[in-house]
């Protein structure tokens, strides 16, 4: 006879993690809530990652465990969690970092209690090695700030987001056109007109730093990002937003250019962007 449907279904790829695996593996298992299930894809590693997960998978039924026999890349992997899921709520673990205690306890708490949000994050804590800079460590809590800032950037640490199933299966999950990076980014923002989002302002997962770890930086994770941004701030303000003007107001706001170019292209258009949020400020105050 099969087991009952968990409601919470974890997903976590794993390739080449035999330095971490276990350690995040317990942090899931750990979780003070437990009605859950472990979905592991070993993504074709080439060092013991698999051995590692198939001992784990043995000693708790709760973790299944699914081999690529050849690396298919991040998006493929995450959606075969995904397909596999069986929970009414699909959360991501990165096979990296450390999960809190209570960190499902409280995001299923807040979806249970809030049926219009369909996606829950929260704040994360660094540790490791970094190979230079950590990341920026600012998130926002409620849907209107979530959804601003996503016009920008990634407003979510993607280890730490809970999701409905069903609302992630209905846009076919993560697309393979953003295996390079991004496309978590690429996921929120297809959801951002279809769900409410929130944040959980205390550190919920401990993110572990170490060179691989850290990817948005990578040409190609940029490109992608400054790219679905592109689209996103012309859904939101309704003009052309060409692809040098993002670039160089990232460079601006980000200081990573100081020359004379890149604040000739950013300046015009943040003062466009800023004269059209007070218009849309205003007629909103109006209609109030």
């Amino acid at each position: 006879m099969s087991q009952a449907a968990p409601s919470v279904s974890v997903g976590m790829c794993a390739y080449n993690a035999q330095s971490y695996l276990k350690e995040s593996v317990t942090s899931v298992l750990e979780q003070s809530y437990q009605d859950l299930e472990l979905i592991i894809v070993d993504d074709g590693s080439s060092d013991d990652t698999y051995r590692i997960a198939m001992a784990l998978s043995q000693a708790d039924h709760r973790i299944r465990l699914i081999r690529h026999e050849t690396n298919l890349g991040l998006t493929m992997a995450r959606n075969r969690t995904l397909s596999e899921s069986r929970g009414l709520y699909f959360a991501i673990a990165d096979a990296d970092d450390i999960h809190l205690r209570e960190r499902l306890t409280e995001q299923v708490a807040l979806l249970n209690s809030v049926s219009n949000v369909g996606v829950v994050g929260s704040q994360v804590s660094f540790f490791g090695n970094p190979a230079g800079q950590p990341p920026r460590q600012t998130i926002f809590e409620t849907d209107h700030e979530i959804k601003f800032a996503m016009l920008f950037h990634p407003a979510f640490w993607n280890t730490t987001t809970v999701y409905r199933t069903e609302l992630v299966r209905e846009l076919g999950g993560y697309r393979s056109n953003f295996d390079r990076g991004a496309e978590d980014y690429d996921l929120w923002c297809r959801l951002s007109s279809r769900t409410m989002f929130a944040n959980i302002s205390r550190p919920l997962v401990k993110v572990r730093l170490h060179p691989a770890s850290i990817t948005s930086g990578n040409d190609d994770c940029l490109n992608n990002i400054l790219e679905i941004s592109r689209h996103a701030l012309y859904d939101y303000l309704g003009i052309p937003v060409l692809l040098t003007q993002r670039r160089a107001l990232h460079e601006v706001l980000n200081q990573q250019s100081l020359n004379a170019e890149s604040h000739s292209v950013a300046l015009p258009f943040l003062s466009r962007l800023v004269e059209i949020l007070e218009r849309r400020t205003e007629s909103s105050q109006v209609q109030q």
